[in-house]
């Protein structure tokens, strides 16, 4: 039965609840700079999602980085979240960073996150600590 798992991861049905995001916060930033984006993503949908990436007004590029080391980085291009599993992106070794910042960022904004995943867009609010 694995062929028929992989035939269906990622797919959300209607009958889906679509994951959704907790604790998502930002770093500040100046124009041109970047910003530090961490969420928690909850996939409660009965399926595996992968998340592509995100995107917001705020922002030309985002890009998914991983600490690998103590100070070593890499870019992931996507990331798979299990069925009833939780991505959580508060922690120190993974994080979107959005660049090059369109608008200046400071502690008491907010701004629309859209997250890209396969069959589904999440929309969450972001807030700048």
């Amino acid at each position: 039965m694995p062929v028929a798992r992989k035939e269906q991861e990622g797919r959300l049905t209607s009958a889906s609840p679509p994951p959704s995001t907790e604790n998502a916060y930002a770093t500040s930033g100046p124009v041109g700079g970047s910003t530090e984006v961490r969420f928690r993503l909850v996939n409660e949908s009965g399926t595996t999602v992968v998340l592509l990436g995100v995107s917001s007004r705020i922002a030309e590029n985002s890009r998914l980085i991983a600490r690998i080391g103590a100070s070593d980085t890499t870019e992931l291009q996507s990331i798979s979240v299990l069925a009833g599993e939780v991505l959580d992106l508060t922690t120190s070794h993974l994080w979107y960073e959005l660049f090059p910042l369109r608008n200046k960022l400071e502690t008491g904004d907010v701004f629309d996150l859209e997250l890209d995943l396969v069959n589904a867009r999440v929309m969450t609010d972001v807030h700048v600590h």
